[in-house]
């Protein structure tokens, strides 16, 4: 009788035991999903790539989690006219050789199996001829942030210009580039806060259009540049790749102009690399982490080494203390104008800024190339 007891109680305890377990059990697994769950709605979808698929990969269904907020109907303003353009690229049935042929050909855009990066081109245009800009916060409008966008409408003839801001510019600058570029749209962006969960600090705000450059070529395509990034030649070659991208020194891959098909797959592998972002490191993502994914997915890019953004760091006092030639081997250059201003205080011979006014008669690269894009020559102005 005792024994039965015994046996009775243990085998309750033992239901009890398992009972508990069993709640346990489900919680944890509960909690695992919705801690899934919410990682997902932040973090898009890594996309494995595919040899044998080089362009199919894993279905974006949170979208709208991974674009940062724009309004509504500006967006779709947008994107309805992206359509429109798309079906003309594809109607134009313009090939790369045809492009060849009707374009000069400047840096390697007809190296496909160069060193710098193995992805051959299309044989149509893959990446829509808009342009896009960031500004984040309030901050002034220069003389040289006009000739930026200018040279992108008067030069590189882009069918939409897109100016992504949270607080548009004001002044005299601002007010001619609204005047003279008939197609420049302002689109009201806020900028990320975080990645992964990480805050973008504030110390750096340029991590802020870093991350976001990567959200809108991924969801629109097209050409990003910073506003000191001005245009000498047609970019209608490199329209043909996937990707491409610069280098501003021997060995540095630049994000200051970047050339993107929408929904590229390159953009989503540089955007995982910011799971390990750093906020007290300024350069590790934008260029350290960039260069070393160029490296590790050289199929998927194509680097232009000279013709984007030189001359580089290194060489920068040659287009405002020197002379090199711009007409025959550039696409675009890089203004520096962060560097220039930051030398002025020891080179006492220089102009302090630009305007139309300043550069009319101005003996040097920088102000041939305003010359060109603002009135239209780099010769000597003498009204």
């Amino acid at each position: 009788m005792i024994m039965a007891m015994l046996k009775s109680r243990a085998i309750q305890r033992l239901f009890v035991f398992l009972l508990l377990l069993m709640f346990a059990l489900v919680a944890t697994i509960r909690i695992t999903y919705n801690m899934w769950k919410d990682w997902t709605e932040i973090a898009p979808p890594v996309r494995v790539f595919d040899e044998s698929k080089p362009y199919q990969y894993y279905k974006k269904d949170k979208l709208q989690a991974y674009i940062p907020d724009v309004y509504e109907e500006e967006k779709k303003l947008v994107l309805e006219k992206l359509a429109v353009l798309q079906t003309k690229y594809e109607s134009d049935n313009i090939t790369f050789d045809d492009a060849l042929k009707k374009y000069t050909v400047i840096g390697n855009a007809d190296q496909q199996n160069s060193e710098y990066g193995k992805l051959k081109p299309n044989q149509y245009r893959v990446v829509p001829n808009i342009a896009h800009f960031i500004w984040f916060s309030c901050h002034e409008f220069t003389f040289v942030n006009l000739l930026s966008l200018l040279s992108v409408f008067e030069i590189m003839k882009a069918d939409m210009i897109l100016f992504h801001t949270d607080c548009e510019p004001k002044g005299e600058w601002w007010d001619i580039a609204k005047t003279r570029i008939t197609n420049l749209q302002v689109v009201g962006r806020k900028p990320p806060i975080d990645v992964f969960g990480v805050g973008l600090t504030p110390r750096w705000p340029q991590h802020k259009s870093d991350v976001a450059r990567l959200h809108i070529l991924s969801e629109m395509g097209g050409v990003y540049l910073d506003p000191d990034i001005i245009i000498l030649a047609p970019l209608e070659p490199l329209r043909y790749y996937d990707c491409v991208l610069a280098r501003h020194d021997n060995s540095s891959v630049t994000n200051g102009i970047m050339v993107a098909k929408k929904g590229l797959l390159f953009l989503d592998v540089v955007y995982d690399s910011y799971r390990s972002y750093d906020p007290s490191c300024y350069s590790c993502s934008s260029s350290q982490k960039l260069n070393q994914l160029v490296k590790e997915y050289s199929h998927l890019v194509h680097i232009e080494p000279n013709s984007l953004v030189q001359p580089g760091r290194p060489q920068w006092k040659q287009i405002f203390d020197g002379h090199f030639d711009w007409q025959r081997q550039h696409y675009s250059i890089h203004a520096w104008i962060k560097m220039y201003t930051d030398s002025l205080h020891s080179n006492p011979h220089l102009v302090p800024s630009f305007n139309a006014d300043n550069i009319k008669q101005l003996n040097t690269t920088f102000g041939e190339i305003a010359r060109f894009v603002y009135y239209g020559s780099p010769d000597y102005v003498t009204k």
